[in-house]
């Protein structure tokens, strides 16, 4: 692969990354059952983590 198709992987994991942040502190903030509010803590973590992968090698 090209490296400028490396960095438009690295781009769009950065990107999903934080749409899962956000998605997951959505649902974590307002669900009333435990479970839910621990899918949503782990959703946010799994954010973290493909977010972070993301922006070690691309940087905006």
């Amino acid at each position: 692969m090209a490296i400028r198709e490396v960095k438009l992987i690295h781009k769009i994991l950065a990107i999903i990354g934080i749409i899962l942040l956000g998605i997951g502190s959505f649902v974590s903030c307002l669900s009333l059952d435990n479970f839910i509010a621990n899918v949503g803590n782990a959703l946010m973590i799994i954010g973290i983590a493909i977010s972070w992968y993301g922006f070690i090698y691309w940087k905006p």
